[in-house]
């Protein structure tokens, strides 16, 4: 339960940061492309350092998940984008839809999970991963002509993987509680001492058999 605890933290990290960027692309849709560039560069630093921190935190946890090779890789594609921002900037709709469609992707995976556990909402976690898909597939083409109108629908698909995400990792969490509560109940009543049924004690006026 401290390894799915660790993933709800770096999930929801993830989801705030993709809610903060969207709300500033929506909001201020005439930042240039150069400044949304540092403000990816300068993310993928501060969640870079996340990992590396909780791989020297975590144990044996974060040694399997290899956060300090995820975090040194996150640093070091920030870097890239500071040294190399003329590159990126063109990349930026491609680089950012397939961030989206990870996220869509990882959705699925958790909604399979749903599926396997019974849970009913699956069918409403199926469509949400299959729109952020499409919303990442939509940058990843960029048919828009206008740098403002690309900007606001990058913001809008950051925004909704943001918060879609975070209703994902709330679904999730409460049905393990559920699991977790209901197998504690179930040991409970495998090792409760049953009842001791009384005997019969002979007495005198008892006939003998």
């Amino acid at each position: 339960m401290k390894l799915f605890k660790r993933i709800e933290i770096n999930v929801l990290a993830t989801a705030m940061l993709y809610i903060v960027l969207g709300l500033l692309f929506v909001l201020l849709p005439g930042v240039t492309e150069r400044v949304i560039c540092y403000l990816i560069a300068a993310a993928l630093a501060l969640m870079g350092i996340v990992y590396i921190v909780e791989f020297f935190r975590g144990g044996e946890a974060s040694i399997q998940k290899n956060s300090l090779a995820v975090g040194m890789l996150l640093a070091l594609a920030a870097l890239f984008m500071l040294l190399k921002t003329n590159v990126v900037v063109a990349a930026i709709p491609i680089l950012l839809g397939m961030a989206v469609v990870v996220s869509g992707v990882l959705k699925l995976q958790n909604t399979i999970i749903l599926y396997r556990m019974r849970n009913r909402l699956w069918i409403a976690a199926l469509v949400l991963s299959l729109l952020c898909v499409a919303f990442g597939v939509v940058l990843i083409e960029d048919p828009f002509l206008e740098a403002r109108v690309l900007i606001t629908v990058i913001g809008t698909a950051l925004l909704f993987s943001g918060i879609t995400d975070i209703v994902m990792l709330f679904i999730m969490s409460r049905k393990i509680k559920e699991i977790k509560k209901a197998s504690k109940e179930a040991a409970h009543e495998r090792v409760a001492p049953k009842p001791l049924e009384s005997a019969e004690i002979p007495t005198k006026d008892t006939p003998a058999q």
